[in-house]
């Protein structure tokens, strides 16, 4: 069997994982998803820092799903913002917190000037690539 073309592979996979999360799919994972862990991570993370005397005021969340882990951290003060390659799940975020910044994104290609304390990936995300 003949290997793929890299780049086309990367890009089938990337639309395959985009498609997958349709409407439905971002509802019932809003509704059954993985909140648990994401705020079980969110308070481990600050304890963390907590107890180091770590400063974080600059967070991003890569492949923020419904925003859980944003908003535990925006309200224990830090400036979050989250971003995802669905724009179903962003728009489940913005309806749970319009104070924080989503966006739609490939957190594979992402680039931004601004400056981030902590970047954080949970769950399975980082499988996704």
């Amino acid at each position: 069997m003949k290997a793929g073309n890299k780049v086309n592979d990367n890009k089938m996979q990337k639309s395959t994982i985009k498609n997958m999360y349709s409407k439905e799919f971002c509802n019932i994972y809003n509704k059954y998803g993985w909140d648990y862990f994401s705020e079980t991570m969110g308070k481990a993370i600050l304890q963390y820092f907590n107890l180091n005397k770590i400063s974080v005021v600059n967070h991003l969340d890569l492949a923020c799903g419904t925003g859980t882990l944003c908003n535990y951290f925006y309200n224990h003060n830090f400036k979050t913002m989250g971003i995802d390659i669905s724009g179903d799940m962003i728009d489940i975020c913005k309806s749970k917190n319009n104070k924080i910044r989503f966006l739609v994104a490939d957190m594979t290609t992402y680039n931004s000037n601004e400056k981030y304390d902590l970047v954080t990936i949970t769950c399975d995300a980082i499988n996704h690539d």
